[in-house]
């Protein structure tokens, strides 16, 4: 995916097709107390739909006679699977525009019948927006950065406000109420005694590779990991596309024993699955560290180009250490500021520091969260 070709599409495209649903609009309506049908909209990032599973999941306990649908593309379906939110997922395919206008018209006739609820989770998508007004036969509600018309509610989040207190608020204007525990709860299994086992997740989705630590320190990480904790095996988990990638990081750190590539080899399901029965999670932004997270396995992870207070939520007592490498320039991903490092920031994290992290979490010496900025600690 080429994320600067689909922002200009999305940009164009959204602008004329909001132009025409502004025309055509009619005024805003109240809130009906009861829905038969809510359906999600989120196409992009897997991490931002685990990010807003809490709140959906506070909206399914709101409304529990409703059938919660997810209108999503096919990068999402697994994790939102896992998630067990959903009673159905219906998929976009962009390559196939007339289908996927069929099956856009088909879930408008069922919202409408069903007394249907279309929430936007896209706010940075214009597209997503339109698509939103365009289905409010159903009550419609969207994340946005202005008031447009077309939805019957906008919610417009502050500047300083994170991304999942956002969909708490929107879930908020809906009567519900966000539920991180009960999530958890229901999504963890009971693992008495973790494995000795350090999860290390080095790859993101094409997104943003900015998000990305060098192959180099992670295969210095994994030399100097298996020097500190010989007892403790590492994994190493990422999609089939980075295979090759995760062989190469091996093969130049020079560990042979106690150490295999998951990467492709792993329904989304039993990664989650071996997160959960380890004892230690490293890795960068991307949609296994939310897993691990909401896991509450304890974790290292690596930041430069986007904004781990923006992008987490702060869990009181979880152990966590957050490696921040801020420049002026950061976060660049997700805003309009220019990198102008070339995703250089996470070249700053030393390998030493990330070594030293995961010992403190394996030695129990975090009972929250932490947040270390390279430049400081030198």
């Amino acid at each position: 995916m080429n994320f600067k070709i689909l922002a200009f599409f999305d940009t164009l495209l959204g602008n004329c097709s909001l132009l025409l649903l502004a025309l055509f609009s009619p005024g805003k309506r109240e809130l009906p107390e009861k829905f038969g049908i809510v359906a999600v909209l989120k196409f992009l990032g897997n991490g931002s739909l685990i990010l807003a599973a809490p709140a959906l999941y506070g909206l399914k306990k709101r409304y529990p006679q409703a059938k919660m649908i997810l209108y999503t593309t096919k990068s999402l379906q697994p994790h939102a699977g896992m998630l067990k939110l959903f009673d159905e997922i219906i998929l976009l395919t962009p390559s196939r525009p007339w289908h996927s206008f069929r099956t856009l018209c088909q879930l408008r006739r069922r919202l409408i019948s069903g007394k249907g609820l279309i929430i936007n989770l896209e706010f940075l998508s214009r597209m997503a927006i339109f698509i939103t007004g365009f289905l409010r036969g159903a009550f419609a509600i969207t994340l946005s950065r202005k008031n447009y018309r077309g939805p019957d509610r906008c919610i417009i989040p502050e500047a300083q406000v994170t991304m999942a207190e956002a969909y708490d608020m929107l879930v908020e204007k809906l009567g519900a109420a966000a539920d991180c525990t009960a999530l958890a709860t229901s999504l963890r299994s009971s693992v008495d005694t973790p494995l000795k086992r350090v999860i290390i997740a080095p790859f993101c989705s094409s997104l943003s590779l900015r998000r990305m630590w060098p192959p180099e320190k992670w295969s210095a990480l994994i030399g100097a990991v298996r020097s500190a904790l010989p007892e403790y095996s590492i994994a190493l988990i990422g999609a089939p596309a980075d295979h090759p990638a995760a062989e190469q990081i091996i093969e130049n750190s020079n560990v042979t024993e106690n150490i295999c590539n998951y990467c492709g080899k792993l329904s989304f399901a039993e990664a989650f699955s071996l997160i959960r029965q380890s004892s230690c999670f490293c890795g960068i932004d991307s949609a296994p560290l939310h897993l691990a997270r909401l896991a509450a396995v304890p974790s290292v992870s690596l930041w430069g180009a986007t904004d781990p207070v923006q992008l987490t939520r702060n869990f009181p007592g979880y152990p966590e250490i957050i490696i921040f490498a801020h420049q002026e320039c950061s976060p660049c991903v997700h805003t309009r500021k220019k990198c102008r490092l070339a995703g250089g920031c996470l070249n700053t994290i030393p390998t030493p520091m990330v070594t030293r992290a995961i010992q403190t979490l394996l030695d129990g010496g975090i009972t929250g969260r932490k947040i270390i900025n390279p430049e400081s600690e030198r």
